[in-house]
């Protein structure tokens, strides 16, 4: 994000007042380390197997953190990806769900019938659109 922030001038932060010497101070700061930058290898590795294998807690909260990057960036064509009633949303409905006593066996039976090759497309799509905004690691 530190290298966004440096190399464009295309967001509302560059407007305040001071903003070059902000970003001197955003330049000169450490690398972070590896406990303060975040993967989605953990996402795709879960997308090789069917959605039934998915585990929904880790899609809940990438799927979370996505969209706040998202939001942060103003990155329409990843904010699209997660409108309700997409793709993505209904899959996340599905998983918030999934836990529940009664509600949880109709959503665990929509999973098992899920098409995983769709909603593995999507999530990838996702994942990409934010990418130049994260710190990837390997």
């Amino acid at each position: 994000m530190r290298a966004y922030l440096a190399r464009t001038e295309a967001h509302e932060l560059a407007d305040i007042p001071d903003w070059e010497s902000l970003v001197e101070q955003i330049g000169s700061t450490a690398e972070p380390d590896d406990d303060h930058c975040y993967e989605f290898d953990l996402i795709a590795h879960s997308l090789r197997f069917a959605p039934t294998q998915w585990v929904p807690e880790l899609f809940i909260t990438n799927r979370d953190l996505i969209r706040e990057i998202s939001e942060a960036f103003n990155l329409d064509d990843v904010r699209k990806l997660l409108t309700v009633g997409s793709p993505l949303d209904r899959l996340d409905d599905l998983f918030r769900s999934v836990d529940r006593p009664i509600a949880g066996w109709g959503a665990r039976r929509q999973l098992a019938s899920l098409q995983g090759g769709q909603a593995s497309t999507v999530w990838r799509k996702a994942v990409r659109g934010i990418e130049d905004h994260v710190r990837w690691l390997r």
